[in-house]
């Protein structure tokens, strides 16, 4: 059953995460509010709705309403959550108040991962690279495709940059940079330097 309590002045948040406002006639207006995405992460988006009083506008979270009003006020430190990951079901019985650390947890880029696996960083990468193959591989498309252009003038640039080295000691022919060659001590690559320098 869908419980009301007053968030603050006339606006009402229900347990099922829903918002209105009573107006002076004593009937109710529902809000819909607008999505805001959060600096971190451009697809993580949340319901919000604002307000207006004495020129100052304030931003109020339907999630961060619902938990004041039916879990209780956040304790210092500790961040809201949404267990199942949806940032749009604002039910009070998906939201929890948790720690930063453990929010991070919290995402389907790390549960499958347990928290003392070694290596786990890693790991995460690898496996989130092989679930989204398709979508790096368009935004490298995208990328490509915007910086072409800069990318063919680097690359000129880098091979104009470079000249064939001869060892004196292997005679191999060796393709360096030319700011490498003005600081090269010896006639010897690197390879031939390392077995003469041998005890």
């Amino acid at each position: 059953m869908e419980e009301w309590k007053t968030a603050f002045e006339s606006y009402e948040i229900s347990n099922f995460g829903n918002c209105r406002r009573k107006l002076k006639n004593g009937t109710y207006r529902e809000i819909k509010g607008s999505l805001m995405t959060t600096p971190s992460s451009k697809t993580y988006t949340q319901r919000y709705f604002q307000t207006q009083q004495n020129g100052k506008r304030t931003n109020h979270l339907f999630s961060h309403l619902v938990a004041k009003c039916f879990i209780g006020e956040r304790p210092d430190g500790l961040v809201i959550d949404h267990i199942d990951q949806n940032p749009h079901n604002n039910h009070y019985t998906n939201l929890r108040y948790i720690t930063p650390k453990e929010n991070s947890y919290n995402s389907a880029r790390v549960k499958d991962v347990p928290i003392n696996t070694p290596d786990r960083r890693r790991i995460i990468q690898v496996l989130w690279e092989n679930d989204n193959k398709e979508i790096i591989s368009e935004k490298r498309r995208l990328y490509y495709e915007k910086n072409k252009d800069k990318m063919e003038i680097r690359n000129e640039q880098r091979r104009n940059d470079r000249v064939v080295f001869v060892c004196s000691h292997c005679n191999m022919e060796i393709s360096i940079q030319k700011r490498s060659l003005k600081v090269k001590k010896g006639s010897m690559c690197s390879l031939c330097t390392s077995l003469y320098n041998l005890p």
